[in-house]
């Protein structure tokens, strides 16, 4: 279509109208006031590339990812590295050679490849986030925490990513910073079992024992097999005076 309709060469022929009138109608329709022909490079001067190549990289793509779902890592990475060649300024392929070195465990590599897609769109929420539980593997704190706060400054809804961030303050101290973390977590997602167990374990450690037995309370019915919360909510009731309640969830913990 591009040929078709993409003049040879000359300010007379990039003057031509497009004469088929039913072709013309379902354009305007879509919003196109006025048609132009068009031109084989972008604004830059690049030219525009060959659309047998895009479908190659589409399919390499695609079954780098399926590779990356099923472990075969160095399979997904081989594919991208072809895709690569035809698309070097690809920001999904960066990304997903930074998951497929993430699930490696190989840390150093998926921070670089992270930073790498976050060069070429500084915006892409989900890169930030990963970039920043990289950091975390690889006991870069003050980088985490960076990366993570950027992350929910992007997308305030990613609960997972106000839980990381809530357990990186802890391990830095910041207890009161962790806790409105994980309340953050447990109101864009009310069923996240993890953060009410986390925000219950802090107000245990707060001395706010009602708080924190209405939080483990919620964590049980989520994830009734977790031997953690149930022992944490023994801990509250034991604090209420509530033993036999305290002693039924102890033995809770013990079966799980």
């Amino acid at each position: 279509m591009i040929r078709r309709f993409t003049p040879a060469s000359g300010n007379a022929a990039a003057g031509k109208e497009l004469t088929d009138p039913a072709l013309l109608e379902r354009l305007r329709s879509l919003g196109y006031v006025a048609v132009s022909a068009g031109s084989f490079v972008e604004p830059s001067g690049k030219p525009l590339p060959d659309p047998k190549d895009r479908i190659q990289v589409y399919e390499l793509f695609s079954e780098a990812m399926a590779d990356g779902q099923h472990g075969r890592y160095e399979e997904s990475l081989r594919k991208l590295a072809e895709a690569e060649k035809n698309e070097p300024s690809s920001v999904p392929i960066r990304y997903l050679e930074a998951l497929d070195y993430y699930r490696q465990k190989d840390f150093r590599r998926s921070i670089e490849q992270f930073r790498s897609a976050l060069e070429l769109d500084p915006k892409f929420a989900l890169a930030t986030y990963y970039l920043g539980l990289a950091q975390v593997e690889a006991g870069d704190l003050d980088g985490a925490t960076t990366s993570l706060e950027r992350a929910l400054r992007l997308d305030p809804t990613n609960f997972a990513a106000a839980f990381n961030l809530g357990a990186v303050y802890l391990k830095k101290n910041r207890v009161d910073d962790a806790r409105g973390q994980f309340e953050h977590a447990v109101e864009v997602n009310p069923d996240y079992a993890q953060a009410y167990e986390a925000l219950g374990e802090v107000d245990l450690y707060l001395k706010r024992t009602e708080e924190a037995v209405r939080a483990l309370e919620r964590a049980v019915e989520l994830a009734p097999d977790s031997a953690k919360a149930h022992y944490n909510l023994g801990r509250g009731y034991q604090a209420l005076g509530r033993a036999a309640d305290a002693q039924r969830e102890f033995a809770r913990a013990q079966t799980h």
